[in-house]
């Protein structure tokens, strides 16, 4: 058993570590928000940490300039008065115009590296290739996070900028402090406490926003529910306002709990803390008044140092509060840094192998491989064991109840998601083996969830092939395909109407129409290889499914040359019989497959869900 002496070398090593650990991402932090800075404004950068700096030093030397003046008038140097004089209001003048031109740098520099880092960060979220991030609870609470303070990195390098100025002033000050007297170059020494306060500070916070991350998401969610269009129906027909707004005051009382302990905690920290500078800072008049009595100091001296310690305490301040400012600063630029260094990772498990060409057409298919596949942070298994060819050149049907693995297996064959175990390969190609983004390129897809752009008409249709947006007759010949080719017609400004009620003039389409958009992005897409249609007509009618699954599956088999598959999935059974193969998948395994007349005559499954939902409909 190890004695208690060496549990606590151990404790202590690995605090050491931990330390070490946490100070090393502070600086790797601090690096790359000073490197991407920079790269956005590079002359405003080099201004920043040279203009302020330069004040808060020139400020400093006004307590030299007030030694040299009372040294001067006790001596009646009249000469060495007039040239004192004048450096004290020569650095005066010089520290409010360095001031002056800082707050001005300060401001621009905030504005437009907010911006430009701002930009950096949604491209980095969009640019990520999985959607694992947004699925996952805990890296969801910290996009989270990273939405509720991106907002503060334009202002991280100006804190940082005032910290060093401080530490500046600080410097000089002690300098001039030792001048004197040795021991009053300890005087700023006492600054050490606050900071360690806040450091602590700041390590509390820290952990209290992950605690609390969850929480905070739920209230917010919760609050959102409260005033977002699509949930007021619901919200009023039920009359669960005030189940809304408990629980949202649940989840906000939650946080406020936890907050409020380690505020109490941090107001006995700083009184502790500034109640030491105080009296030290007396300690120290005490002394240089000590030494101008016996003779060791002058006048000079006793203003010099009143001068600096009267604004020591306010450097000590900000000393403190560009620690504290510059750890909460780079918290927040943590997280950006986190966010950037998850997405190089990420996206590296999606770049594939470089020398694997990206097939132009499929000669035999896809073949799915005992396909696996559990979420991140669960252990259920949605998909088991999965082995299916979809056939170049097919019209594929996927169907199963609801949980039975359908829309996870697209987003394995779109790599959205990586399988688990096992492998999905394009003829003799691992897919694993070719990048993410590349292979989306040879694919198209309408999903139930589709998302309703704002955007004008044609941006709505061709946002999916931006090469498209000035191309009307391919734009009207995809909304055509979706059954909409009335569409443009039945707007204002035809393809350039703007849609949705959120901006002035804008035009709210009904759910069939957004979903005939959705499809119409979908066949936008030019001559995909593979084409997904995930429930994209849930909003409409039986015949119009069918209508439209007719028009995409034709389209799939005059292209047969090229090996194209499309992909469909739907509820309705009488839609998909036209399918050359059906899938029937049944919680996460492959249960059979073939065409509608082998599965009816085989009578498992499939047949019973068919001929359920036939009798429902008669």
């Amino acid at each position: 058993m190890a004695s208690t002496s060496e549990s606590v070398h151990r404790m202590s090593d690995g605090q050491r570590a931990r330390s070490g650990s946490e100070q090393a991402r502070l600086w790797a932090t601090l690096r790359l928000l000073l490197r991407r800075t920079y790269r956005a404004v590079p002359r405003l950068t080099v201004l920043g940490l040279v203009i302020a700096p330069l004040g808060m030093g020139v400020q400093a030397l006004n307590g030299l300039a007030l030694k040299f003046l009372a040294d001067a008038l006790v001596v009646g140097n009249l000469g060495q008065v007039g040239w004192s004089a004048a450096g004290l209001f020569g650095l005066t003048g010089l520290s409010w115009v360095v001031g002056w031109g800082g707050a001005r740098v300060r401001l621009s520099l905030q504005e437009r590296a907010g911006a430009a880092l701002s930009a950096h960060l949604a491209e980095v979220v969009v640019g990520i290739r999985g959607i694992a991030p947004f699925e996952h609870p805990e890296t969801a609470d910290k996009l989270q996070q990273l939405e509720s303070s991106h907002g503060y990195l334009g202002g991280t390098f100006n804190v940082f900028a005032r910290f060093l100025s401080s530490l500046v002033q600080v410097g000089v000050s002690i300098v001039l402090l030792a001048s004197v007297h040795p021991l009053l170059m300890t005087l700023p020494a006492m600054a050490a406490l606050p900071i360690l306060s806040a450091r602590s500070d700041e390590r509390a916070k820290r952990r209290l926003e992950d605690r609390t991350a969850a929480q905070t998401r739920l209230a917010r969610s919760l609050f959102n529910l409260s005033v977002e269009a699509p949930s007021a129906k619901e919200l009023r027909t039920f009359e669960v306002r005030d189940e809304l707004a408990r629980r949202e005051d649940v989840a906000r009382e939650e946080v406020h709990r936890q907050s409020a302990v380690v505020t109490a905690q941090q107001y006995v920290r700083y009184f502790a803390a500034y109640a030491t500078v105080y009296l030290a800072l007396g300690a120290g008049l005490a002394l240089v008044a000590h030494e101008t009595i016996a003779g060791r100091a002058t006048v000079g001296d006793v203003l010099m140092v009143a001068s600096l310690i009267t604004g020591l305490f306010g450097q000590v301040q900000g000393v403190v509060g560009g620690t504290s400012g510059t750890l909460q600063a780079l918290r927040y630029a943590d997280r950006y840094r986190w966010v950037v260094d998850y997405a190089q990772e990420h996206n590296a498990a999606f770049a594939g192998d470089p020398t694997v060409l990206l097939p132009e057409r499929l000669a035999e298919g896809i073949r799915l491989e005992n396909v696996g596949f559990v979420y991140p942070g669960t252990d259920d298994e949605v998909l088991r064991d999965v082995t299916v060819d979809l056939p170049a050149g097919s019209v594929v049907a996927l169907v199963g109840d609801n949980g039975a693995g359908k829309t996870t297996l697209i987003k394995l064959l779109a790599r959205l998601h990586d399988a688990t175990t096992g492998t999905i390969h394009l003829d003799d190609v691992d897919l694993v083996d070719l990048d993410a983004a590349a292979w989306r390129t040879t694919l198209s897809a309408g999903f139930q969830d589709f998302v309703k752009w704002q955007l004008l008409m044609r941006e709505a249709v061709g946002i999916s092939d931006v090469s498209s947006l000035t191309d009307d007759d391919k734009l009207h010949h995809a909304l055509s395909m979706a059954n909409a080719a009335e569409l443009p017609a039945d707007m204002p400004d035809g393809l350039d109407t703007q849609l949705g009620r959120d901006w002035e003039g804008g035009v709210e389409l009904s759910e069939g129409q957004w979903q005939k958009l959705a499809l119409a992005r979908a066949a936008n897409r030019s001559q995909p290889l593979l084409l997904i249609l995930d429930e994209p007509t849930a909003s409409l009618d039986a015949d119009t499914e069918h209508e439209l699954f007719e028009v995409f599956a034709q389209a799939t088999r005059t292209r047969r040359p090229d090996g194209a598959i499309t992909l469909l999935v739907s509820h309705r059974f009488s839609t998909v019989r036209m399918a050359d193969l059906i899938v029937v998948l049944d919680d996460g395994v492959v249960r059979e497959s073939g065409t509608h007349e082998e599965l009816m005559a085989s009578g498992d499954l499939y047949a019973e869900l068919y001929t359920t939902q036939a009798d429902a409909y008669r």
